[in-house]
């Protein structure tokens, strides 16, 4: 009688299938990883999300440059803006970060995502790893950009940066 009776479903034992996604899913989340970094890339991607301009714009200071490792290019803060612009007008689009590791407090390394589409194209998505490091105020200094498959690169140029910033203090604890 208790199995047939709607006010005790809560019960009545899941599926097995549906018991081990949960657990699943559980098991493999990543832990969040907390620094000024990290923030800062949540802001600027919750900036990007809900379609902000003015925000995304003021999070990147005008001392920010950025390095585009797969076309070896650089640009200073107008010029990155610029070149985003016109997606961001044009296109609906879906950006994602995973954060892959993070050296002290100001930088993190992610892989991103960006599922987009626009009026005379379907779906299309980019993917790429991404160094955002910033400065002792919090404010985004660079961002640099990697080939996805460039994973070694990228992790090289994050030591590379703490090693030159934050790490620097201590060169003896890197070294062992």
């Amino acid at each position: 009688r208790l199995l047939r009776d709607p006010d005790h479903a809560r019960f009545r034992p899941q599926p097995p299938r549906t018991r081990y996604d949960e657990l699943s899913v559980a098991r493999t989340a990543a832990p969040r990883i907390e620094t000024t970094a990290t923030r800062v890339r949540e802001r600027l991607l919750a900036a990007w999300q809900a379609h902000d301009w003015e925000r995304v714009s003021s999070l990147l200071p005008p001392g920010f440059r950025s390095r585009d490792q797969q076309w070896h290019v650089d640009s200073d803060r107008d010029a990155y803006l610029e070149s985003f612009r016109p997606m961001f007008d044009a296109f609906a689009s879906t950006p994602t970060v995973e954060v892959l590791a993070t050296r002290g407090d100001r930088l993190v390394l992610s892989r991103a995502s960006w599922t987009f589409s626009g009026r005379d194209a379907g779906e299309s998505q980019l993917e790429w790893l991404s160094l955002l490091e910033v400065d002792d105020r919090g404010d985004v200094s660079i961002i640099i950009d990697f080939d996805p498959a460039a994973l070694d690169a990228a992790y090289a140029e994050l030591d590379a940066h703490y090693a030159a910033g934050e790490g620097a203090a201590h060169e003896n604890v890197a070294a062992a």
